[in-house]
């Protein structure tokens, strides 16, 4: 599967940190959607958001230096498909 890919610059976003933000791109409007933890030097986040005309999901990312105290921003977003897990967990209790 070809997946759309497309450069935003930093600039056109400002923060990329924001949870609570929607972002408009190129007259299309992108809602954040979730963060993951992604392999990284330092802190790095992947960024779920998703497009509001058609539904798709897109992932960018962005990191933190500890040491420098620097943001960083990869301005390539990638677009993502959820998968859907199932998680099985035991209760056991004592008192029954």
């Amino acid at each position: 599967m070809k997946r759309e890919r497309f450069n935003v610059p930093e600039e056109e976003i400002d923060d990329f940190t924001n949870e609570n933000c929607t972002w408009e791109i190129k007259g299309e409007n992108y809602k954040y959607v979730d963060k993951i933890r992604v392999n990284g030097d330092g802190e790095w986040w992947g960024v779920i958001v998703q497009r509001e005309s058609d539904g798709k999901y897109f992932q960018f990312d962005w990191g933190y230096s500890h040491g420098s105290g620097n943001y960083y921003y990869e301005p390539e977003w990638v677009e993502v498909k959820p998968i859907v897990t199932t998680t099985t967990k035991w209760e056991w209790n004592e008192t029954e």
